[in-house]
């Protein structure tokens, strides 16, 4: 039996709840980021109003992994692949980050949780900029290849053409 309009809005509106409770945001800060009123946020929470798909579009613009089939059917995981726990924690510096700006000063342990999460950052963003060099090298060489390929090619029909034409026999 197909569930009712009603069931349907309190189970995305939880599933809603999980996600910014997750990503360490506040109805406030989801309404901003998705475009929304904080009341139309609250509604849909408590399954009194829709949870709107560009809302979802929005999310997944800022946290890639997250999978918006979770959010609208209850299927899947929250996040996909291996970014899941990058995405969570992305989310929360970012609400840390924004208290920040907001002149609430953050605590020492706020801080330090904070910095270690950003070196945490930089060392996987300098692994990952490590092995898209690798890559990169390995594309020039093979440009290079295919390129002296190119030639070799270009020379061997130009030499075929001759023949076929008798350019170059008995001079």
């Amino acid at each position: 039996m197909a569930e009712s309009q009603k069931d349907v809005k309190v189970e995305r509106g939880a599933r809603l709840k999980v996600f910014y409770k997750a990503v360490g945001l506040t109805q406030t800060k989801l309404a901003q980021l998705v475009g929304a009123d904080q009341t139309a946020i609250s509604m849909a929470v408590d399954g009194k109003r829709n949870v709107q798909r560009v809302w979802l579009y929005r999310l997944k613009e800022k946290y890639n992994s997250f999978n918006d089939e979770w959010l609208w059917t209850g299927e899947g995981e929250m996040f996909t692949g291996e970014t899941s726990e990058k995405n969570v924690e992305e989310g929360i510096m970012v609400e840390e980050s924004s208290r920040l700006s907001n002149g609430r000063p953050l605590k020492k342990e706020e801080l330090e949780k904070m910095l270690l999460r950003l070196t945490y950052r930089m060392d996987e963003m300098e692994e990952w900029k490590r092995q898209a060099d690798a890559y990169i090298a390995r594309m020039e060489r093979e440009i290079q290849e295919l390129e002296q390929w190119k030639n070799k090619a270009t020379v061997a029909l130009i030499e075929g053409r001759k023949r076929k034409d008798g350019i170059g026999e008995g001079e």
